[in-house]
């Protein structure tokens, strides 16, 4: 899988929630500010994501509570976005 079939997916996964991604604007930045996590904590997050770990193993290694990611709204994105990504890593 090439890089514009990642971004493809990517894309879709916020759309499908109702999230634009605006041109020049990367994942992980509109991850980071619909979540509302700090940019290296939300690639912390991704990647532990990706690697196959919960939301809570992954919010865990971000050095971040469960209750940062403030609802349940925000945990379910948390976890449509790693099981897309968790795809993909099996596409690749």
């Amino acid at each position: 899988m090439n890089q514009e079939e990642i971004r493809q997916h990517e894309r879709q996964v916020l759309e499908e929630r109702g999230i634009q991604l605006e041109p020049g604007t990367t994942f992980v930045e509109k991850v980071s500010l619909t979540l509302r996590l700090p940019k290296k904590q939300c690639e912390t997050f991704l990647e532990s994501i990706y690697n196959g770990a919960t939301v809570e193993q992954a919010a865990s290694a971000a050095g971040l509570e469960i209750a940062e990611l403030q609802n349940d709204a925000m945990i379910e994105a948390a976890q449509a976005i790693g099981v897309t990504l968790t795809r993909l890593r099996a596409s690749v």
